[in-house]
């Protein structure tokens, strides 16, 4: 929970995949809504995948982590 338990769980998934390319396409605004497309390698080599991520933001913060979708 909270910023604490976010970044340990995003500091081992990084030291897991230290090949990790994150390229951000483009980012939607709906509201409160923010949905970011973008496409994700693991090294060289990989075709990789196009990821979208949706976040609630309130006073500027996110407040939840809506949905990841992965399409190969």
């Amino acid at each position: 929970d909270g910023v604490a338990g976010g970044l340990a769980g995003l500091t081992g998934f990084l030291q897991s995949a230290p090949n990790l390319r994150y390229d951000v396409k483009r980012v939607l605004v709906d509201g409160e809504l923010v949905a970011v497309h973008s496409h994700v390698t693991n090294g060289p080599g990989d075709r990789g995948t196009a990821v979208v991520d949706i976040f609630r933001i309130r006073d500027g913060k996110a407040v939840e982590y809506i949905h990841m979708i992965k399409v190969s």
